[in-house]
């Protein structure tokens, strides 16, 4: 009965440490499989749909931060993923880049690098 008692015992014992194996190499896959979808997402140069796209109005009011545009942003529309912007804001802007405020008429078709640059660069004052 002891001997039955142990195999059962060492069988369990593999069993869960197969099963947690396992599950620890499905985690990784997953992981990695995130990871890189969001890295290919943030350097993409697609925009959210195909040319032409659709224009779309934004206001950008002063004092607003990087998430709060990507908000904006993906509450019209423009963009599909608030992080993916949020990590091409801090790529493509450096630190003496702002957002500078104002109306602008964005296209979905238009990645994200496209989009930062615009809503970074000065416009020339028309008199």
């Amino acid at each position: 009965m002891s001997r039955l008692k142990n195999t059962s015992v060492g069988m369990m014992k593999i069993s869960v440490s197969i099963f947690i194996y396992t599950m620890l190499v499905v985690c990784m896959v997953l992981l990695a499989t995130t990871g890189y979808e969001f890295g290919k997402d943030v350097f993409s140069a697609k925009g959210k749909q195909s040319a032409p796209g659709v224009d779309v109005n934004i206001k950008i009011e002063a004092g607003l931060g990087r998430m709060d545009i990507a908000d904006k942003l993906w509450d019209n529309g423009v963009i599909d993923n608030k992080l993916v912007f949020f990590v091409q804001t801090l790529l493509y802007c450096d630190e003496v880049k702002e957002f500078i405020p104002g109306d602008y008429v964005l296209n979905t078709s238009w990645s994200g690098e496209e989009i930062v640059e615009i809503l970074t660069t000065p416009r020339e004052k028309t008199e």
